[in-house]
């Protein structure tokens, strides 16, 4: 903590404060009292988005692509706290929702045994409706559209951005599609299965299979395809489901055989070790000799009694260029110029790097002027 006298105009600094002369009595036996600076803001630059985050007890981290708002979120420690995150995207309004009532990473959310998470993670799209599951460190996703009444009418899984499974039902609930991997399954009347397509493995080859069936459950057809192109024997049946012809297609031996890969070996690499280097801005030269005479002497011309807690906000610019933000205090008017212009002649500061990246900031001084003791 730094104590910058009025007396030292005439002890420390003679040569710079000779000629001060305090214009109210009620400032001369005052002292400025230094406290210290603290962070309120950051801001920098990742790739085409810019993001600012203001400090405290709670963070709130505000992200913009360009001059467009895309989203603003409450973070502790690094972790997202919020429970709700609004933003917009191309006219459309989202809401992101984390479920907190857990820590416990053993805690899984099942969907139909194709999608589980933990710590479950939701986005909202207030214009079509559809909701977006992640899965831990979003890896797998869940898209949900639900009918007006709330009756859940698509899902669809995603990893990493390609679809591997998918189910629609109708507005009573009742299943009409599904599909995962190599398998799909139509239902028709809904909830009666009707057809099936799946993959198969047939003298060496992936051979397409799909199958139908009839409204009392009996099977109608077996048919057979390889890339798209009948095969092997197709079958039919009647209502009863008794055979009631075959028709041959192109056997499975005059098929051209499947360039398989070879099995390739994976060697695990060591895990990395990730480690935050921040760097805190820096004044290019005595910053409390600067403060010693710049403040010495504005409390030596105020034109009026100066006495309390003064807070002074400024901004620091990614280039080292500082500028007054606002002030705070009282009579804080009288000497709001001069703070201004102690502040415009600073030198260069080092700005603040986290990971080589420069950041600007918004820094709080604060300051006290107090009695000198007699």
């Amino acid at each position: 903590m730094a104590i910058l006298s009025l007396f030292a105009c005439s002890v420390l600094q003679v040569s710079a404060q000779g000629n001060c002369k305090p214009k109210l009595k009620s400032n001369r036996n005052k002292s400025f009292i230094y406290e210290g600076k603290d962070r309120i803001e950051e801001s920098y630059e990742f790739g085409v988005y810019s993001v600012s985050i203001k400090k405290g007890e709670v963070d709130t981290v505000s992200v913009h692509k360009g001059d467009q708002f895309i989203t603003t979120f409450l973070s502790r420690y690094g972790n997202i706290v919020s429970t709700s995150i609004d933003y917009l995207i191309d006219g459309i309004t989202y809401t992101d929702t984390l479920d907190l009532n857990t820590t416990d990473r053993k805690v899984k959310y099942d969907y139909y045994g194709n999608f589980t998470s933990a710590q479950l993670f939701t986005t909202y799209n207030h214009s079509t409706g559809a909701q977006v599951y992640y899965a831990v460190y979003g890896a797998d996703s869940l898209y949900v559209n639900r009918y007006d009444n709330g009756q859940v009418q698509k899902m669809i899984w995603v990893d990493y951005g390609t679809e591997y499974a998918r189910k629609q039902w109708n507005m009573e609930g009742k299943l009409l599609y599904e599909k995962y991997k190599s398998r799909e399954t139509t239902y028709e009347p809904p909830g009666q299965l009707q057809s099936q397509r799946y993959d198969t493995l047939m003298a060496g080859r992936t051979i397409q299979c799909k199958a139908t069936w009839y409204e009392n459950g009996v099977p109608e057809s077996v048919t057979y395809f390889y890339h798209g192109k009948p095969c092997h024997v197709w079958s039919y049946y009647d209502y009863r489901g008794k055979p009631t012809k075959t028709v041959k297609k192109t056997p499975l031996g005059k098929l051209p055989m499947e360039v398989r890969e070879p099995p390739v070996a994976y060697v695990l690499r060591e895990p990395a070790i990730f480690r935050t280097v921040s760097i805190g801005e820096e004044y290019q030269g005595d910053f409390k000799t600067f403060l010693h005479t710049e403040m010495s002497r504005i409390l030596c011309t105020s034109s009026k009694e100066l006495k309390g807690n003064y807070t002074v906000r400024t901004y620091l610019s990614i280039e080292g260029r500082m500028r007054l933000v606002s002030a705070s205090g009282e009579n804080i008017e009288a000497i709001t110029p001069a703070l201004r212009q102690m502040i415009d002649k600073m030198n260069l500061w080092k700005p603040a790097k986290e990971n080589n990246r420069a950041m600007a900031l918004v820094l709080e001084f604060r300051f006290k002027v107090t009695e000198n003791e007699k």
